[in-house]
């Protein structure tokens, strides 16, 4: 087989850029600290909990020293598979029910959901044992991408999260689909800066799915007027909605200027009249302190800059935006996650879920159309693909093990994209950083 062919095999066979759907439900069950999970796979299904504890989330607590792991699984092999493990299940709900906890989800892999496991009656055997109800994902809900594991983490508290009779408040909010996929300060500054925003035009979050905080802290959602549905979060906000009687708006990432100022404007329009022209008041203040503090950064360093951005789907579109807007120019585009519209410009190259070998043929075929050696902004996976194609770097998005936060550092709203261009204006070796 020649070179050519072989890479043809790879690009149609090789390993994809992105991530299994279990991770992404593990990533939910990371960020709701009550959440407990059981998965109908095999063995190598807990492993993957590696890639977030202690590698990418500093702070997780998925897997415990004490043995009783947040998530577990039942061992599924070819010969139980075909077996009743009723008994064994049982005994795995009713050991891991004993904790405390909000709730256990029972999780079916791809091949326990063609077998077809009724979990719910094997959860009615040992109901009177369990300190915590189970609430199954059902089979046909079960494949999917990543960020779709996510999702149906969401969706089912959502389902079964018990609400307080609370009456919807005027003024407050509730953001429903947020990506915490660790529990470190980047994503604590950004749900701080999505509430400074709407404090900014009289408004109130009162509930963010999800933060970090136990289910009865996400309860407070029954409290707010409006529902603010992001990328991730699926189903979540219409069935929060269907409980409370919230308005549901939907919006994009808040990544950059524009991005932000129209978030904060849906937002404050779907809240009230009073609440947008306060929003306009507010912006009008805070742009301007942002355009003083990026202007030299923009017509020194990002205009005619190019970039290569490979991460999570709805993160990478959002900051390919920032990106042109501040006159920067996107080589490649490639998504770990769902397909979403992505404007790369006319000389931008859009990848969704590439094999890691197309991504580097892709890759290269750009930075030597380049004029000089591309940014790269990405996570860990494409970073170890074609970070040697690239100049510096900003890991961004899930995994990025190569990078923690200790203090705030958010990229989400204006001061995210103070602190994002920061970031990636001083990634850069300064030999390659000078004024052209």
């Amino acid at each position: 087989m020649n070179r050519r062919e072989w890479d043809d095999v790879l690009s149609d066979y090789g390993v994809r850029f992105g991530y299994p759907r279990v991770v992404g439900a593990y990533l939910g069950v990371n960020a709701v600290p009550d959440l407990w999970m059981l998965v109908d796979s095999a063995d190598c299904a807990t492993l993957r909990a590696e890639m977030i504890q202690d590698n990418h989330d500093w702070n997780s607590t998925l897997i415990s020293a004490d043995g009783k792991h947040r998530i577990a699984n039942t061992g599924l092999c070819p010969e139980s598979v075909v077996l009743d493990r009723r008994e064994l299940m049982a005994a795995q709900m009713a050991a891991i029910g004993r904790q405390e906890g909000a709730m256990l989800l029972a999780y079916p892999s791809a091949v326990a959901s063609m077998v077809g496991v009724d979990y719910d009656s094997i959860y009615r055997t040992v109901k009177d044992r369990m300190r915590m109800p189970v609430v199954t994902i059902r089979p046909v809900e079960a494949l999917g991408d990543w960020c779709s594991g996510y999702a149906q983490v969401l969706e089912a508290v959502a389902e079964n999260v018990a609400l307080p009779g609370a009456q919807l408040r005027p003024g407050t909010v509730a953001v429903i689909g947020y990506l915490w996929d660790r529990n470190e300060a980047d994503h604590e500054a950004n749900v701080a800066e999505l509430k400074r925003m709407l404090a900014g035009a009289g408004l109130e979050l009162v509930s963010t799915w999800f933060s970090g905080c136990p289910t009865r802290e996400l309860a407070r959602v029954a409290e707010a007027s409006v529902l603010v549905s992001l990328p991730h979060g699926g189903r979540g906000a219409e069935i929060l909605a269907g409980k409370t009687g919230a308005r549901v708006v939907s919006t994009g990432l808040p990544i950059g200027l524009s991005a932000s100022s129209e978030w904060l404007r849906t937002v404050s329009a779907a809240s009230g009249d009073e609440y947008l022209a306060r929003a306009e008041s507010w912006l009008a203040s805070e742009l301007r302190s942002c355009y003083l503090k990026l202007r030299k950064a923009v017509s020194r360093w990002f205009v005619n800059r190019e970039f290569l951005v490979c991460t999570e789907s709805h993160l990478a579109a959002a900051v390919t935006r920032m990106l042109r807007e501040m006159g920067g120019v996107v080589r490649l585009v490639a998504l770990s996650g769902p397909s979403v519209e992505v404007d790369a410009g006319a000389s931008g190259s859009v990848l969704h879920a590439p094999s890691l070998r197309e991504l580097w043929l892709e890759t290269k075929r750009v930075t030597e159309a380049a004029q000089r050696l591309p940014v790269l902004i990405a996570n860990e996976q494409a970073v170890g693909s074609i970070a040697t194609l690239a100049v510096g770097g900003v890991f961004l998005g899930f995994q990025s093990p190569g990078m923690h936060c200790l203090f705030d550092s958010p990229y989400l709203g204006l001061r995210g994209t103070l602190c994002l261009t920061d970031r990636i204006v001083n990634s850069v070796p300064l030999s390659m950083s000078l004024h052209r």
